[in-house]
Order: structure tokens, then C-alpha cells, then sequence
């Protein structure tokens, strides 16, 4: 009993540390933009096209309840502490750049006379201020709000929350509230804020989620500059628009640990999905023809004719003489397999999410085959494990497989494989998996 009245106290001073650090900032930060002589306003041109619709004040008003009742609703200490070290993160960069870049709202509100709906908008007008625009703090604690309840509910009541969570970053355009600029910066800095306050960057379980929101910083920011080239350039805002919903999309393929996004079961990538995602594969493959490091040896033998490599050209197919006979297990998810690697062996294809990680059942199933076609090839068959880079994922599958096959315990796996490929790459997050 001791212990439960402790945990809900502290969570009242979580919430109460959060109410502070908040009305702290945020009137200061108005107070201050209140006494400049000038207060200058940022809008794009397409925003005059966005429609006043009064019922969205309602989501917009539901902020303050997910804020107050947030603290709440988390279920550990640490989760509390990493929610709190947010809240607060977030909003002393936000009071920062209210008062360095001093925004406030351009357009007038048409007048709402619906009951109850000017309620809610005479209570806005009075508390509210015209000022502290860019980043929407709006928008930033929505997305910390979700990063709590996506851990806390499920099924229908989940989709619930997210949908209403959605309406209500909506709402700060719809009712007139914040400009376009003010909800994009706030998309940017919130992922900033989740990058370098995430609790469990070495954890198996969280290291795809880490990674998508690099692609969801990355995607906000390619949104931003298409709003910039939209007063500049249609062509340029297409591609922008374009590069940041594909990177945006590559990111819920991090998030939901799809590695088949890409390739199907047979390795092979669709002509929609090669033009919808050109700029993501060309990226890598840039990567793969420009940084890979040469080995003396195009294939690196970790056991007797089982080898690990990266993604191979022509010619080091040719110079390597692959055969019909040799068994290849293509674990790159971004690049399809070369035509002729597919077409002149065994091929299959298990593609991992680069630097990301893959379930432990997945890859244990993944081993087991390799095991068995190993130990029932014909002595001159050969084995060839590759990723594209031929840095990390390879090296995992190669770990698990001497483990398998060698009969060693994990520790000495690691030890092995390191011993045979100085490139070879286990983030912490790979080590957490394997042990």
C-alpha cells in the first residue's frame, strides 16, 4: 500500500513539474513577444486555402486533458521519468525559440456564434496568446502524449486515441490557431526530443523504433524545405513532397518491423514500389558502389564452403565462379539481388531491415535451413551468406550459424567471427538479440 501511495504521488508531482515547467515558459515567452514593437508572422501562400471549421476547437481544447492526465497513465518509473524529461525537453527548446524567433498569428477568426462552440473559443481568446507560433507545442505534446498511450492501449481503443490524436494537430491549422511553418518545425523538434531522450536505444525490442525516427526527422525536415520550394519552384516542391512521403513511409516499415516491404518471398521488387522508392534504393546503392570496403578475399569462408560477403558485382560473381550448385541467402531488404546471382543458383531471400534487427524466431528459423542445407550439400556446393554491405546483418546470421553448428556458446561465436572479419559490425542492440 506504501509503495502504490508512493507511485501515485510521484506521479502528481510529475504532472504538477509538468504544469509549471509549462505555464513557466510559455507566459513568459508570450510576455516577452508581448512587449516587442514588432512581432513578425510566417505563412505560406497555399495555407489561405485552408478551411475555418469551428467543431475542430473541441480536439484542439482535449490538449489540456491528455496533458494533465498523461503523467497518470504510465505504468513504470522509468516511463514516467523519460515522459517527464520530454515534457520538459520539449518545452524549454520551444520557449527558446519563442524568443528568438518571435511569431504570431496573421489571419482574424471569423466569428463563431454555435452553441456550445463559442464557449470553447471565448475561453481561447481569453487565456490564449496571438504569440508563441513556431514549433506548436500543440503539435510536440501530441506526439509525446501517443508515445505513451501507443505503449498503453491496443486494438480498437488504440486506433481511437490516434485518429482524435490526429484531429487535434489538425485543429491548430483548422481553427486558425497556428500557421503551416508552426506544425512542421514542431514535427521536427519533437523527433529531436525522442531521438535523445530514447530509453532503450541497445534494447533488441526498441532498436527498430529508434531508427524510425530518423526517418520521420528526415521525412519532416524534406517537408519543410518542399513548403519553402512551393513559393519557389513547383518541380522541386514535387520531389521534395515526394522524397519526404517515401521517407516517412520507410520509417513505419522501421516502426512495425515489415522487412518485406521491399522484396517478396522470392527477392523480387515490384516496378511501383522501384519508382516509389527510387530515391531510398539509389541512395543505397550509391552507398554499396562507393563505401563498401575491398576485402582480399571476395568471400570470406567462416566455415568449410560457407562464406559471408556483401552484395557482388558482375564481375565478382564472375571472378568467384558461382555455380548452379551453390546456395545464396540474400538478407539485404533496400537492393534487389543481382539477375544473375538469382538466375544461375539457389537463391532465397530473407531480407533484414538494414542497421534495424529482426525477431530472434524469424532468425533461428533462417539458421535452421541454412544449417540443414549446409549439412546435406554436396561437398563442392557452396554456402554464400551476403547483406549488401556485408558489415552487420551478415555478420549476425554468420554468428548464429557457428553457434549452431560448432556447438559454441555466444561469447565465443562473437570471438570467432570477429577473429575471421575485421569489418564486421554487432551494435548493441544485435548483441542484446543474440544473447
Amino acid at each position: 500500500m506504501d509503495e502504490k501511495r508512493l507511485t501515485i504521488q510521484l506521479k502528481i508531482k510529475a504532472a504538477l513539474a509538468c504544469w509549471f515547467i509549462f505555464s513557466l515558459i510559455y507566459n513568459g515567452s508570450a510576455y516577452y513577444a508581448s512587449n516587442l514593437e514588432v512581432v513578425p508572422s510566417f505563412v505560406f501562400s497555399f495555407e489561405r486555402n485552408i478551411p475555418f471549421i469551428p467543431w475542430m476547437i473541441i480536439p484542439y481544447m482535449s490538449s489540456g486533458l491528455f496533458f494533465l492526465s498523461l503523467c497518470f497513465l504510465c505504468r513504470t518509473r522509468s516511463q514516467l521519468m523519460v515522459y517527464l524529461k520530454r515534457v520538459v525537453l520539449l518545452t524549454v527548446a520551444s520557449g527558446i525559440f519563442f524568443i528568438l524567433i518571435p511569431l504570431q498569428f496573421s489571419y482574424s477568426k471569423p466569428i463563431v456564434n454555435t452553441f456550445p462552440l463559442y464557449y470553447f473559443f471565448d475561453f481561447l481568446k481569453t487565456w490564449d496568446s496571438p504569440f508563441n507560433q513556431a514549433p506548436s507545442l500543440h503539435i510536440g505534446y501530441a506526439c509525446l502524449f501517443w508515445s505513451v498511450l501507443k505503449e498503453r492501449l491496443s486494438g480498437v481503443v488504440k486506433f481511437i486515441f490516434g485518429f482524435w490524436l490526429i484531429l487535434l494537430g489538425i485543429s491548430t491549422l483548422t481553427i486558425y490557431q497556428h500557421h503551416f511553418i508552426d506544425v512542421i518545425t514542431a514535427l521536427i523538434l519533437v523527433q529531436i526530443v525522442l531521438i535523445l531522450t530514447f530509453p532503450s536505444k541497445k534494447l533488441a525490442t526498441y532498436r527498430n523504433q529508434y531508427i524510425a525516427c530518423f526517418y520521420y526527422l528526415f521525412s519532416f525536415i524534406a517537408c519543410l524545405l518542399a513548403s519553402l520550394c512551393y513559393e519557389l519552384n513547383l518541380v522541386y516542391c514535387f520531389v521534395a513532397v515526394w522524397v519526404s512521403i517515401m521517407v516517412f513511409m520507410v520509417g513505419l516499415q522501421y516502426q512495425y518491423n515489415r522487412h518485406h516491404f521491399l522484396k517478396d518471398k522470392h527477392g523480387h521488387i515490384s516496378i511501383l514500389k522501384k519508382i516509389f522508392y527510387f530515391p531510398y534504393q539509389f541512395s543505397y546503392y550509391l552507398i554499396w558502389h562507393f563505401f563498401r570496403k575491398k576485402q582480399e578475399k571476395i568471400l570470406l569462408e567462416i566455415l568449410p564452403n560457407m562464406f559471408i560477403t556483401a552484395r557482388l558485382t558482375n564481375k565478382e560473381i564472375i571472378a568467384c565462379q558461382i555455380s548452379k550448385k551453390d546456395y545464396v541467402y540474400d538478407l539485404s531488404a533496400e537492393l534487389e539481388e543481382n539477375r544473375i546471382m538469382r538466375e544461375q543458383c539457389l537463391y532465397y531471400s530473407f531480407p533484414i531491415l538494414d542497421i534495424g534487427v529482426a525477431s530472434i524466431v524469424d532468425l533461428e528459423n533462417l539458421v535452421s535451413k541454412i544449417a540443414v542445407a549446409y549439412e546435406q550439400r554436396c561437398p563442392e556446393t557452396r554456402v554464400i551468406i551476403h547483406c549488401t554491405m556485408g558489415y552487420s546483418r551478415s555478420t549476425l546470421v554468420g554468428v548464429l550459424l557457428l553457434k549452431k553448428i560448432l556447438y559454441l556458446n555466444i561469447n565465443q561465436s562473437i570471438a570467432l567471427m570477429q577473429e575471421k572479419n575485421k569489418n564486421s559490425i554487432l551494435h548493441a542492440a544485435s548483441i542484446d538479440l543474440l544473447k
